[in-house]
């Protein structure tokens, strides 16, 4: 599901989003268009948040769960699914130690890319970031 501020601003449109706001959000943008090392997350600045979402992105692809990981679930943590339980271990195998919420957090962020992609999260997290902080 997409937010309402995507459904006001076209994220074709947001070629130069520097432009809309100087943002001096620890979390904002450096290179907004940088998709050339998806699963990365240049775009993000806060490294806790990057760290946490590369280790998901990182277990999910080695998985092969992406396409899993687009069906809705209800809640990551209480979950019975086998596949939840292999991402949880691969993400400690690859090395961070999620708490619960850091563990459904970004387990939903990486729902949302399976769902709509790359590109439409980064401008999410960049529209988030721009109007939430």
């Amino acid at each position: 599901m997409t937010s309402p501020l995507l459904n006001i601003l076209n994220p074709s449109k947001l070629s130069n989003i520097n432009m809309l706001s100087p943002l001096n959000s620890p979390m904002f943008i450096k290179r907004p268009n940088d998709l050339s090392t998806i699963g990365q997350f240049n775009y993000i600045n806060n490294i806790n948040i990057r760290e946490m979402l590369i280790n998901g992105h990182n277990a999910v692809t080695e998985l092969d769960l992406w396409e899993y990981m687009s069906k809705p679930c209800k809640c990551y943590l209480s979950s019975n699914d086998l596949e939840i339980h292999n991402i949880k271990n691969k993400m400690k195998e690859i090395g961070y130690n999620h708490n619960d919420y850091s563990f459904e957090w970004t387990m939903r962020q990486l729902q949302f890319i399976a769902e709509h992609g790359h590109r439409e999260y980064m401008y999410e997290f960049i529209l988030n970031s721009m109007f939430c902080n």
